[in-house]
């Protein structure tokens, strides 16, 4: 991936510095899922289940039991019946951090995935650092 300086436009159209690192982290780790794990975002999760989106892929095949049991509790959300979901994922974003910060961000976002644990679905951390810039990305 490269990276290129923002333009002065495209910084007056981010002119919230919390807004842009929210979003601006969740773009990047929609790329990263695709390319690193495999993996589509293919639905939004609701607020209070301790992650962000979940995760799956359009091979209906090879499902594991708590696989199965997700994706035909989400079946009335998916537009597309034909994903299978895979895992939970979790996005965070800091502005500029140092290594000890964004670990400590990742192990906060790990211990926040606790609460979905019982789907039996793996969990995975993305939190990106703008600063430098870099990703870290986890897998519970």
């Amino acid at each position: 991936m490269t990276w290129t300086r923002a333009t002065p436009q495209a910084l007056r159209g981010w002119n919230d510095p919390v807004e842009a690192v929210e979003d601006g982290a969740a773009c990047i780790a929609v790329m990263l899922s695709n390319v690193l794990l495999e993996q589509l975002v293919i639905l939004r999760s609701r607020r209070g289940t301790g992650f962000d989106y979940f995760l799956g892929d359009r091979n209906t095949a090879n499902m594991s039991e708590a696989e199965e049991a997700v994706t035909t509790s989400l079946a009335p959300l998916l537009i597309d019946e034909q994903v299978t979901v895979r895992g939970r994922l979790e996005v965070s974003g800091i502005m500029s951090g140092t290594d000890t910060q964004i670990s400590g961000r990742v192990n906060q976002k790990l211990l926040q995935t606790d609460a979905s644990d019982h789907l039996g679905i793996p969990a995975y951390v993305i939190v990106v650092e703008f600063g430098r810039p870099i990703a870290e990305v986890r897998k519970k």
